[in-house]
């Protein structure tokens, strides 16, 4: 029943998963990496100016990204989350900017615990006219699953994640079982930081219509040929690239 349902939400609004590169894409792919770059600079860039004062987002925090997750409407991309690599026992990585407002002990923690490879997931951005429709609160779930599905089947030791606290998000990315490893103000604002280890993570608490729409969406993936083979997923009758 829900399957059915998923597959009719997802014809009805021509929704499709196409996950990019964020450095380049090829010339199938272009429209949509240009939408999906609108989405975000547009987005991020309202709440720099809302919380720092910022005036100008540079595009290198989006072309950096090993994996632009884009959530497609037809053409057009409604929501996207990002995901990158990091050696946390890299002082290179425990140094990078999206650290800046962690406290130190908790990134040297974070390198003392994990010692395998990391995902940050981060800068989820969805339509405004998608987050104010009835269908918002299923994007964000949908985003938040397809998201930790991904990552499950990633030889990784966790995914880092920090969520504003009074936007609602901390409260939905609690429903998939992270460990909370601090609270702090980023971006002004009351946050939590998260880490998901593969194995914890559940999906128990989240509507079911959301997981089997993410499914679909999954089943349907379309994924740049610039990607990152780390996040490619394994289909059918292919070598797994992690098995080395």
């Amino acid at each position: 029943m829900f399957v059915h349902h998923a597959s009719a939400i997802a014809t009805k609004l021509n929704l499709s998963l196409v996950s990019l590169s964020g450095s380049r894409t090829e010339a199938s792919l272009c429209d949509i990496y240009t939408s999906a770059y609108s989405l975000w600079q547009s987005q991020w860039s309202s709440v720099l100016k809302e919380t720092r004062g910022l005036g100008q987002l540079f595009a290198d925090n989006f072309t950096r990204q090993d994996e632009v997750m884009a959530l497609v409407a037809g053409s057009e991309c409604i929501a996207i989350c990002c995901h990158r690599i990091v050696e946390m026992r890299n002082q290179a990585h425990k140094d990078d900017s999206y650290f800046v407002e962690w406290p130190k002990q908790v990134v040297n923690k974070l390198a003392q615990d994990y010692s395998g490879p990391m995902v940050i997931a981060s800068q989820l951005a969805i339509r405004s006219d998608f987050r104010r429709a009835a269908t918002g609160s299923m994007v964000s779930q949908v985003m938040v699953y397809l998201t930790l599905k991904k990552m499950k089947r990633l030889p990784i030791s966790g995914v880092i994640v920090s969520a504003r606290t009074l936007r609602g998000m901390s409260a939905l990315c609690e429903t998939c079982n992270p460990l909370k490893i601090a609270e702090v103000e980023m971006n002004r604002e009351p946050s939590a930081l998260y880490v998901y280890e593969p194995h914890l993570i559940s999906f128990s608490k989240l509507n079911p219509e959301v997981i089997d729409l993410g499914e679909f969406l999954l089943e349907q993936e379309r994924v740049s040929k610039f990607m990152s083979p780390f996040f490619k997923p394994i289909r059918q009758g292919e070598n797994n690239i992690h098995a080395a």
